[in-house]
């Protein structure tokens, strides 16, 4: 979520691993679950109101925000050739 910003403050490495995990999760049509309750013992301890995933709850810009950090920090601020 959005404690990738802080943590990408202060080790950008870790941030993108965690990125690059929270990428894995992706289903094959490109949809990433909102929340990511993983196995018996997590969704256990999961309010059952909680468990469903709706395709339509959109997810924070936790991918786009950290993303966007990394071009920030580019030497061309991230515009590639021809532009910024």
């Amino acid at each position: 979520g959005f404690h990738s910003l802080v943590v990408g403050e202060w080790d950008g490495p870790l941030a993108d691993d965690i990125a690059a995990h929270w990428l894995g999760l992706m289903h094959e049509d490109g949809w990433i679950p909102r929340e990511q309750i993983l196995g018996a013992e997590a969704a256990a301890r999961v309010p059952a109101e909680f468990l469903p995933q709706r395709r339509l709850h959109a997810n924070p810009p936790t991918l786009v925000l950290r993303l966007q950090r990394l071009l920030d920090r580019l030497p061309d601020g991230g515009g590639g050739e021809g532009g910024g």
